[in-house]
């Protein structure tokens, strides 16, 4: 934070600067409009000009999938437009199906076999992230669904089909958190509460894609019907905790978090009842039950009002 004195110009106007990095970032120029909103003691100076692209290099060169994966999934949240890449010749079919599954609106701006350039060509706007969060709730309610009706009906071997929807859940939830840290929310204070919603939408799916590639890993799995009717319960809350998310009541978070409560406690006593192969899809499924519950102070913090 730069501390600005405020100066005088004329009789009763008074004036501080703005800060030379962010205008050249918007492009700011003489006789531009901001937008300037009053919130309490704070005042906020906004533009629509178009942001100044941002732009970065990675070297990718005898680094792991898995590292690779972070670098750049943290170039594309943190917002650059043009990402360089310097990696191996081996190295970009992989480059080329993490931007195609993970990465929204980037193109293969130029390509040799030491360097690829991404650019992001489609536009942003802060105001398309309550639609996206909607998406990613619905996709990821859809993958919850589709894993326990089909493990209802022992038809273990249709799950690898879902996984396509935790690689939709993937690119929305780097989506939405590219917006949130490139734009902030409409009502700032929010900003933090709602990214970590977002990233534990992404937490909850990947513990169903792992759950998924474990049952289906195991031939001729047979799972007690308590996991079943637990997975269907985890499913229930789910559902409630979206609904409560957009029609918020103090005392329904009261009651679905102590059902919650109830149901984790007794996930943990049914323990000692299980098989050795049924164990880890325990362990997922206590795992997607504290993911649920860790919605609640962000769910009440950003309906408060």
């Amino acid at each position: 934070m730069v501390k600005r004195k405020v100066a005088r110009i004329g009789p009763s106007t008074l004036m501080i600067s703005l800060p030379s990095k962010w205008c050249k970032h918007f492009n700011i120029q003489k006789g531009a409009e901001l937008e300037v909103e009053e919130q309490g003691s704070e005042i906020r100076v906004r533009t629509n000009e178009n942001k100044a692209l941002m732009e970065t290099t990675i070297n990718i060169e005898g680094l792991s999938e898995r590292s690779i994966k972070y670098l750049l999934g943290a170039a594309n949240k943190v917002g650059y437009d043009i990402i360089n890449i310097i990696h191996e010749s081996n190295q970009i079919n992989a480059i080329n199906k993490l931007f195609k599954d993970f990465y929204i609106g980037f193109i293969i701006d130029g390509q040799t076999g030491e360097k690829t350039t991404f650019k992001k060509i489609s536009a942003e706007s802060e105001s398309e992230f309550d639609n996206i969060l909607r998406r990613v709730f619905l996709v990821t309610l859809t993958l919850a669904d589709t894993f326990t009706t089909l493990s209802k009906n022992k038809e273990f071997h249709k799950l690898k089909d879902s996984l396509m929807l935790e690689v939709t859940n993937n690119q929305l939830t780097d989506h939405c958190h590219r917006l949130l840290i490139r734009f902030g929310y409409k009502d700032y204070i929010k900003t933090s509460f709602l990214y970590t919603i977002a990233w534990n939408l992404e937490k909850i799916a990947d513990e169903y894609k792992d759950l998924i590639n474990y049952i289906v890993s195991i031939n001729n799995l047979k799972l007690n019907e308590d996991l079943i009717r637990i997975a269907e319960d985890i499913n229930n809350k789910f559902k409630l905790y979206y609904e409560l998310f957009y029609k918020f009541k103090i005392d329904d978070m009261d009651r679905i978090t102590s059902e919650l409560k109830q149901l984790k406690e007794y996930i943990i006593q049914i323990e000692t009842k299980l098989t050795k192969e049924e164990t880890p899809v325990y362990a997922h499924l206590l795992t997607i039950a504290k993911r649920i519950g860790d919605f609640s102070s962000s769910i009440v913090a950003v309906n408060l009002h």
